[in-house]
């Protein structure tokens, strides 16, 4: 299989690879890469396989940091596996946060419950969907220490997550809803984009 791009940032590419077809059942069949562009020393380092965990590719986020430290983080919904409130209803708005930290290869990946702070979505936009959120493209908001990272569903919101501290929760931005008449024409398969722009340039 050819090598796919999964995340760019700074002179760094995160891209996977997979020498047999079984990926598209498995997972575990496919390897991931940093490469660091430089001038003089290139150079090109297998990242830990984050299984049992599992993300998609537009799931993910890679976060330059200070000195030669990088980070690669994953939001995940819950619902992928198995998460019901008391009550045995779904409980669409809890995430796993898969983490790694070149600095801390050691310990591999880490993985963390997080929850929506302060869910607003179902009152505001209220369109007939399955899940809470469905993660469309990832966005990097802030580099450095905070490391905040913004996993954006392009029909309803922004989940920003400051993703190095040591207890992170999940912030709910939510886009500008689209025209009440336009929601019954919501569907899963059907392609939406934004952009933002400062002073109309």
């Amino acid at each position: 299989m050819a090598p796919k791009v999964i995340s760019a940032e700074a002179n760094l590419i995160l891209f996977c690879l997979s020498v047999t077809p079984c990926v598209f059942f498995n997972p575990r069949y496919r390897d991931y890469f940093l490469y660091r562009a430089h001038p003089r020393n290139p150079s090109l380092d297998l990242v830990p396989h984050p299984y049992p965990n599992s993300f998609r590719d537009h799931e993910v986020a890679l976060l330059s940091l200070d000195g030669d430290e990088y980070a690669v983080a994953a939001l995940t919904s819950r619902c992928d596996t198995v998460a019901f409130d008391e009550d045995d209803t779904l409980n669409d708005k809890e995430f796993d946060l898969h983490l790694y930290r070149s600095s801390k290869a050691q310990e591999g990946w880490t993985s963390k419950v997080v929850s929506v702070a302060q869910p607003r979505r179902d009152s505001v936009c209220p369109v007939d969907r399955g899940l809470y959120h469905e993660t469309t493209k990832v966005i990097i908001l802030e580099r450095g220490r905070l490391a905040m990272v913004g996993w954006v569903d392009l029909w309803r919101g922004i989940l920003v997550c400051s993703v190095l501290q040591e207890n992170p929760v999940l912030h709910d931005i939510l886009l500008p809803p689209p025209a009440r008449g336009n929601w019954a024409l919501y569907h899963k398969c059907v392609s939406v984009c934004v952009c933002v722009c400062h002073g109309g340039a």
